[in-house]
């Protein structure tokens, strides 16, 4: 009975020992077999429609599955992606170990396909860091206005910018003000000092219209034109010299008139009839010789020269002392007739 005690014992050692290694495997089994067999990370992305006109906003939605000991860190955005603004982001937990990342996108371009980029996201198990993609998408924009659509609408919302406003403007504006006030008050000042003399403005009274004719004249019978038989220029100069001095003396715009025109001016009362014959027949003359490729005589230009000289002589303004000595002279000429 001792024997088969013994045997007992035996075969009882033998089953705790055989028990035990398969716990051990057991157990090693489960420790290296299970990060084998994890959750792998999945990826989505979702939107809420694809078609939009320019300044629909879209909701795009990534939701990410991982593991339990994983942690997703999402990018950050700036607030342009391409055509893309990014109006608002937010991240979620939907489910245990499912994560969503929610993006409120607007395009503001163009019409057409735009294409939203890929992103990267970063998976963070233990003390590992890997890179997840987070895939894009394409959306279709349309014109804003539809054939039942005749209304505006402003396109982006309408927003209000605050700006910062700088107190230190106030300051240095008021510090500016106070030394400029000081400065005034207590500069010193010069009192009963001496006056620099002011400079005198000579004003040079205009030269009457005869004087200018007559020089502009006598210019012109010294030229040499008539000697040249260079009758066109001595013409178009001898008219234009009566026409500035009709305009200067008269105050008409004879030298913007036809011959026509000036000639009807002059006869309103203005030329006695010889003075006006005088005119007639320079300007007439003029005009034929400009114009109808008239040649005159040597006489014929010589006495044109001596009836402009005549009429400006007849027709300029008698000053106060030319009339007083021509009046002795008259008196005096009485006289002796008598």
């Amino acid at each position: 009975m001792a024997a088969s005690g013994s045997q007992q014992l035996k075969r009882s050692r033998t089953a705790i020992f055989i028990l035990s290694a398969i716990v051990r495997f057991l157990i090693l089994a489960f420790v290296f077999v299970t990060p084998s067999m994890a959750k792998p990370v999945q990826v989505s992305v979702n939107l809420d429609t694809t078609d939009g006109t320019l300044g629909d906003v879209f909701q795009a939605n990534w939701q990410v599955s991982h593991s339990q000991d994983e942690k997703i860190v999402f990018p950050p955005l700036e607030e342009r992606i391409g055509t893309f603004e990014i109006l608002d982001q937010q991240r979620t937990s939907l489910e245990e170990y499912i994560v969503s990342w929610q993006l409120a996108v607007a395009v503001y371009d163009s019409v057409g396909p735009h294409d939203f980029p890929d992103l990267t996201a970063a998976i963070i198990s233990g003390g590992d860091t890997n890179a997840i993609k987070l895939p894009g998408f394409q959306v279709e924009i349309h014109s804003i206005l539809t054939a039942a659509d005749s209304t505006f609408r402003p396109i982006k919302p309408i927003h209000s910018v605050r700006l910062p406003f700088n107190w230190w403007y106030v300051v240095y504006g008021v510090l500016a003000i106070t030394v400029i006030y000081l400065i005034y008050r207590f500069w010193p000042r010069r009192r009963g000092g001496k006056r620099q003399p002011r400079e005198k403005v000579i004003i040079i009274p205009p030269e009457e219209a005869h004087v200018v004719a007559l020089r502009e004249l006598k210019a012109l019978e010294g030229s040499g034109y008539l000697e040249q038989g260079a009758f066109k220029i001595f013409y178009s100069e001898l008219t234009a010299i009566l026409r500035k001095y009709f305009e200067n003396r008269f105050l008409i715009d004879a030298l913007e008139m036809t011959t026509t025109e000036v000639l009807q001016a002059l006869r309103a009362d203005i030329l006695t009839p010889d003075e006006f014959r005088d005119a007639e027949a320079i300007l007439e003359q003029g005009d034929l010789v400009k114009f109808a490729k008239f040649i005159p005589t040597s006489s014929e230009t010589k006495k044109a020269l001596n009836l402009a000289f005549e009429l400006v002589e007849e027709t300029r303004i008698q000053s106060k002392t030319t009339r007083q000595n021509s009046e002795k002279t008259q008196q005096a000429e009485v006289e002796d007739i008598s």
